[in-house]
């Protein structure tokens, strides 16, 4: 109120509305408030607004010239549109995803660089950093659609490209952005925006077309009758699954203060928030958790763990609207973040419920100044995990074991313990018709069941494996036939029963035996390739790829070539890398992937569906500028192994940077210590 309301008197309150570049009907709900006191009893009211678009449609001139005012603070970095792949309006079906690309041209001073802290991106603008309806999973973030991954020369033209994936509600949008340099300026005309219309979803429409087709000839209306029964039972059973998934719980946010927030790292902002119950269900508790794309830790000491914020036992009724406010804390290091909550009930996310904050965060925090909860090298595993390693197939029904730095017990199966072979003893394992046959000088059994060999003492102890040519050719004359961990001698279960050797070891040794490396690239690209392999094979073990093999990985390439204890002695860095890196593993939403590698490429890696069909999207191309001009050397599809040896070498990045360089959106956690 700008005026004095005594008791009994009537005020006015004027607001200022700025409509949404959406067109529709909104609700907008507000409640009057006695600032840092109390809700006014009775203060709810609402608007009814529709939203329309413009009279006539903006010309190319004045999309170029009509700029939000932002500030140029480096002149060197300036740009002109030159055209994007689509012409507007871009058709989108709703709930579907759609690329497009914008062509600009570098008419600054300054080249445009991906690798650079300050590399070019684009933001949304009108509103500045606003939350985007169209982000989809693979962009920077709600308002950072994606950063111009090639170096754009002054005079050079390129290219900035994302994917937009519409929202349910159809209609036409106009979505507005900027070229910035990260950390440095926006762009001198570097503005554009995109109008958007998302359509009727295209399945449906064609089954109309189809029912229609098949009403006007009867010549083929007994198939096209089936055809659209068909859809119609897909379409029907979706629906079901989404009901099914859908919460039981809506509401929506009525009052959020501040709306933003810019402040040093480490500040302690108090953020309030009003919302409401808009469904028809109680809540008989509610739970406030930072959203999970949230990775940056906004954590206080006042929160009941890094991503829960508060939980309240009070029922909300339908229709009820209910107060709550919070601390946070902003993030340590200079930059442009989103603050994204979101509210539970009885476990079951609120649908509806959207309270996000752009955060900019103006300078550093002090040097001494501690985040709390911040990650405090807590891990998910206890322990470090097994690993079982199909070594080879043999082909003659028999090998000699060796103990070379332990004694080992003897089993029958996985359990009948039969005795101990000691060091430096030699067996020889057969298999004669049906039957496995062990034969030592103190020691000799026949078994139904495989054959089993453990280190006694020492989990980490090394066997040699006689009568058993592993050798490699471009790693020279050495035979590859020592191992660490156990040793199974068993058939597979498959219809071939194929007879086996498996090395039954713990994942730290077997990613130290690894040999898909030379020992000579830069320390960061050895620790970055021993957390990829390290990645690939926790994954792959899980999968049924194996399964009718009693193994989780293949020791040659089609997995990973793996050659134990005498690859160690050939690769001590990488060794030292690998040692470096314990435990640490990549994940996208929250789970351990698959994580390719490959010798080199001719310039840009490919995608996972590129070369094997499905969407992964951690596995999109990326531009390999240091393979240019090479024959292929690999699948394509994630780390190019020569391109990340130049690249650590010449850019100086570690191998985290590495890493999130070829695989996209990933995270990096270690999983047990």
């Amino acid at each position: 109120m700008s005026k004095t309301v005594r008791p009994g008197e009537t005020g006015e309150l004027k607001i200022k509305l700025t409509a949404p570049e959406k067109t529709g009907e909104f609700k907008e709900k507000f409640f009057l408030a006695s600032e840092n006191n109390t809700w006014i009893k009775n203060g709810y009211f609402y608007l009814d607004i529709k939203v329309k678009l413009p009279e006539r449609e903006p010309t190319e001139k004045e999309k170029k010239i009509s700029n939000p005012n932002l500030k140029i603070s480096n002149s060197a970095y300036q740009a002109q549109y030159i055209s994007q792949s689509e012409a507007d309006p871009i058709e989108i079906p709703a709930g579907d995803s759609k690329r497009v690309a914008v062509t600009f041209k570098n008419t600054g001073s300054a080249t445009w660089s991906p690798r650079s802290s300050n590399f070019v991106s684009a933001y949304t603008v009108k509103p500045k950093y606003n939350e985007s309806e169209f982000m989809s999973s693979e962009w920077i973030s709600s308002s950072q659609p994606a950063k111009i991954n090639q170096i754009i020369k002054p005079g050079q033209k390129g290219n900035i490209s994302f994917k937009l994936k519409a929202p349910k509600k159809t209609g036409t949008y106009i979505e507005h952005f900027h070229l910035a340099s990260e950390d440095n300026t926006w762009i001198k005309d570097g503005y554009f925006y995109l109008k958007i219309k998302v359509t009727g979803n295209q399945t449906a429409s064609n089954n109309e077309k189809q029912s229609i087709q098949s009403a006007n000839n009867n010549q083929n209306s007994t198939d096209n009758s089936q055809t659209t029964q068909t859809k119609e039972n897909q379409s029907f059973s979706n629906n079901e699954k989404e009901k099914q998934n859908q919460s039981p719980y809506s509401g929506g946010k009525v009052f959020l203060n501040p709306n933003k927030i810019s402040a040093p790292g480490g500040n302690k902002v108090r953020v309030i928030f009003a919302a409401e119950n808009s469904g028809d269900n109680v809540w008989p508790n509610y739970t406030l958790k930072v959203s999970k794309k949230n990775s940056t830790n906004f954590a206080d000491n006042s929160w009941k763990s890094k991503r829960e914020i508060l939980t309240s036992e009070n029922d909300i009724g339908s229709g009820s609207i209910f107060r709550e406010e919070f601390y946070l804390r902003t993030p340590p290091e200079s930059g442009k973040y989103t603050f994204k909550v979101d509210l539970f009930v009885k476990g079951k996310k609120v649908s509806g419920f959207d309270l996000k904050v752009p955060v900019e965060v103006t300078k550093d925090a002090g040097p001494n100044y501690n985040p709390p909860f911040v990650d405090d090298k807590q891990v998910r595993w206890e322990e470090e995990p097994r690993i079982r390693v199909g070594l080879k197939k043999i082909e003659n029904n028999y090998t000699l074991f060796t103990p070379k730095n332990d004694d080992y017990k003897v089993f029958k199966g996985s359990d009948i313990f039969m005795g101990t072979l000691e060091q430096g003893d030699t067996a020889t394992l057969k298999k004669e018709k049906n039957k496995f046959a062990f034969v030592s000088d103190k020691m000799e059994f026949e078994t139904n069941k495989y054959i089993r060999l453990k280190p006694k003492n020492n989990e980490h102890a090394k066997f040699e494996l006689g009568h058993f040519d592993r050798k490699v050719e471009w790693k020279g004359p050495r035979n590859f036939d020592t191992y660490r961990g156990a040793f199974e001698y068993r058939l597979s279960d498959g219809e071939d029963s194929d007879l086996f050797a498996i090395n039954d070891l713990l994942m730290e040794d077997y990613v130290k035996g690894i040999a898909e490396t030379s020992d000579n690239p830069p320390m960061a690209m050895l620790k970055a390739q021993a957390v990829a392999a390290r990645t690939y094979s926790q994954h792959i073990k899980t999968t049924s790829k194996h399964v009718e093999r009693n193994f989780g990985v293949i020791a040659h390439t089609g997995d990973q070539l793996y050659l134990g204890v005498e690859s160690e002695k050939i690769t001590p860095r990488y060794v030292q890398a690998a040692q470096a890196t314990r435990g640490y593993m990549m994940t996208y939403n929250d789970e351990i992937v698959v994580t390719p590698y490959f010798g080199h490429s001719n310039g840009y890696t490919s995608s996972w569906d590129q070369v094997w069909g499905g969407e992964k999207p951690w596995l999109v191309p990326v531009r390999t500028e240091y393979d240019k001009g090479l024959a292929v050397n690999g699948h394509e599809v994630g780390m190019s192994q020569r391109d990340a040896a130049l690249r650590a070498r010449e850019e100086a990045l570690s191998w985290k940077e590495l890493l999130k360089y070829y695989y996209t959106d990933i995270e990096i956690e270690q999983f047990y210590k």
